[in-house]
């Protein structure tokens, strides 16, 4: 049987790719960001390395779009999909039959 080598290409991207698939499964915002940016920018180098420039470009983008989300996450200290107490425009929620005071 012979076996054959994975091309060093190869290996980045199927690295990326499980990295993607595992930032899926977390419950943690903060650590499903960083898995999945980690796998993001393999997946960059990947599309670099093939000259495959649509993956590249998204991967990209949602590298980017992660950074910005971790870092106002950070900035804020807010929990993601954190509930407010207001709207929009500050005036209390009302829930159900009851009025916020």
């Amino acid at each position: 049987m012979e076996y054959k080598m994975l091309s060093l290409a190869s290996i980045i991207g199927y690295s990326g790719m499980l990295l993607a698939v595992i930032s899926f499964t977390l419950n943690n915002m903060i650590w499903l960001r960083i898995i999945n940016s980690s796998g993001c920018l393999l997946l960059v180098i990947y599309g670099l390395m093939i000259s495959a420039y649509p993956v590249s470009i998204l991967n990209c983008i949602i590298l980017i779009i992660n950074l910005y989300k971790m870092a106002h996450q950070l900035i804020t200290k807010k929990k993601p999909y954190q509930k407010s107490d207001t709207t929009l425009e500050g005036k209390p929620l009302e829930y159900g039959c009851y009025k916020a005071h």
